[in-house]
This record gives structure tokens, C-alpha cells and sequence, in this order.
């Protein structure tokens, strides 16, 4: 999340910044929401789950 957040600190254009600044919070709140989706389903559809690796295909 490294240029979203150079961008809302860095950027010359004021109107822009106040724009990243402003939703910096709502898209970094949303890849944490993906990140703990993916890992739930990573949980639940774990290989290790099946006896054989047949049934996993």
C-alpha cells in the first residue's frame, strides 16, 4: 500500500491530495477486507481438509 500512501502525502496538485488523503482509508479498509477473505478461504478450501487429492480437483 505504499503508493497510495506516498501519494496522499506527496502529491503537488492540492485538490488531488485532499482526494487520496480523503479515500486512503476507505481503499486501505478494503484490501484488509480482501486480504482476511482470502485468507478465510484459504481456511476453508485447504488442501489438508481432503483425505485424498483427488477430491481437492
Amino acid at each position: 500500500m505504499e503508493k497510495p500512501d506516498k501519494a496522499a502525502h506527496n502529491m503537488k496538485d492540492a485538490a488531488r491530495q485532499h482526494y487520496a488523503q480523503k479515500t486512503l482509508p476507505i481503499v486501505t479498509a478494503h484490501l484488509d477486507e480482501a486480504r482476511n477473505m482470502r485468507e478465510d478461504m484459504r481456511k476453508a478450501y485447504a488442501p489438508e481438509q481432503f483425505d485424498d487429492m483427488e477430491s481437492y480437483q
